[in-house]
C-alpha cells in the first residue's frame, strides 16, 4: 500500500470538493485517511497464516461462527457492513473459531462486491484446512444504496463441498446461524 499516493489522492478529492487544505479540520485529513486505509484494506496485504490442528478425535459435527464485517463497494468506494455467518463440517483438520474472524477480516479488506466476498471466504476456508463442506452467508447494509435513497440491505451466500447437495445439512447450519443471533440478543 502506497500511503503517500493515497494522501495525494485524498488531497485531490478535497480540492475537487472546494475544501481549504489549510483548514484546521482538513489539514491532516489526507494522512489520517491513509492510516485508516492501512487498517481497513488489510486484504491487499499478505494472506494471514492460519494455524490448523489435526482432527485427532475425528470431530464430525457442524461448526458455526458469526462475524461482524466491513467491506467496500468497488463502484463507489463506500462501506457496506453487516454479519457473515460461516458453517463448516470438519475434515482432517480443525481451526480455531477466532481464525474465522481473521479470514473474514482479510477477505473483506478490499474493494469488492458482496457476492465475491462470500465466495472468497468459502474458497479460503476450503483451501486452508480442507473441511468436508462450508456454507457462508452475508447480510449487509450497503451505504452506497442508502445514499441514493434506496434500501441498502442485501444477502448472499456460497456453499462448498458436501453441503452443496445436502439440503438437510444446509438447513441445520441455517438453524445454527439463527441460534447465534438469539444468543447475541440474550434469548
Amino acid at each position: 500500500m502506497n500511503k503517500k499516493q493515497i494522501e495525494k489522492g485524498v488531497k485531490e478529492i478535497l480540492l475537487g470538493l472546494g475544501e481549504n487544505l489549510n483548514s484546521e479540520h482538513i489539514k491532516r485529513t489526507p494522512e489520517r485517511v491513509a492510516r485508516l486505509y492501512e487498517n481497513l484494506f488489510i486484504g491487499y496485504g499478505p494472506k494471514p497464516e492460519i494455524t490448523k490442528f489435526k482432527n485427532i478425535k475425528g470431530v464430525d459435527d457442524l461448526q458455526a461462527r458469526k462475524c461482524d464485517f466491513v467491506s467496500f463497494c468497488p463502484h463507489h468506494v463506500v462501506p457496506y457492513s453487516g454479519n457473515i455467518y460461516v458453517g463448516y463440517l470438519p475434515g482432517n483438520y480443525l481451526i480455531g473459531m477466532d481464525k474465522i474472524d481473521l479470514i473474514v477480516d482479510y477477505c473483506a479488506g478490499r474493494l469488492q462486491i458482496q457476492e465475491d466476498l462470500c465466495h472468497e471466504i468459502a474458497d479460503f476456508l476450503m483451501t486452508c484446512f480442507q473441511p468436508k463442506g462450508v456454507m457462508v452467508q452475508a447480510y449487509a447494509v450497503h451505504n452506497c444504496a442508502l445514499c441514493k435513497g434506496n434500501p441498502g440491505s442485501f444477502a448472499s451466500s456460497a456453499v462448498r463441498g458436501v453441503m452443496k447437495a445436502n439440503d438437510h445439512m444446509k438447513q441445520e447450519v441455517s438453524e445454527m446461524f439463527k441460534r447465534l443471533d438469539e444468543l447475541e440478543r440474550g434469548k
